[in-house]
């Protein structure tokens, strides 16, 4: 019976599946397929360009969300540093600044439904402004609205 992987070994499957789908296109890139490897991989699998390529792997949950000094105060926003917000399946959240494609890594405090059930009022307003009985908290709000949200990273 084949054991599950674990991320070390996930990682390792996607670098030999970059390395066999690239060796097919290195007289169109000019580049061997092992230097692309080893750049692509250089610093590690907790690199900021692989935690870009894992934010940009997983799912968008907000575009273009502007923060501050303080992420998750409205006051003094940078209107000039937009954030593309993704989510992993494992509920990492990464934030990718636009311009200068620096990743910054947060989880959540609590369960993602405890914390929309619990606070789902505080989070709808912060939000929404008014919002209806319809509305549901999705876990971009629970993001934007900063309180239930942990920096992983710098």
């Amino acid at each position: 019976m084949a054991q599950e992987f674990t991320s070390f070994s996930e990682n390792n499957l996607r670098v030999i599946q970059n390395f066999l789908l690239y060796i097919q296109k290195e007289a169109e890139f000019g580049q061997s397929a092992i230097e692309y490897i080893s750049e692509d991989h250089v610093d590690g699998e907790n690199s900021q360009e692989a935690l870009l390529e894992r934010a940009e792997a997983s799912e968008l949950i907000r575009e273009d969300v502007y923060l501050n000094d303080n992420l998750f105060s409205r006051d003094v926003v940078d209107e000039e540093n937009p954030h593309n917000i993704y989510v992993s399946k494992n509920q990492i959240i990464y934030c990718v600044n636009k311009e200068t494609k620096h990743v910054t890594l947060y989880g959540l405090v609590a369960n993602q439904d405890e914390i929309a059930t619990e606070h789902r009022d505080e989070i709808l307003s912060y939000c929404l402004g008014s919002y209806t009985k319809e509305d549901v908290v999705s876990l971009g709000d629970i993001f934007v609205h900063g309180k239930y949200v942990a920096k992983l990273t710098d």
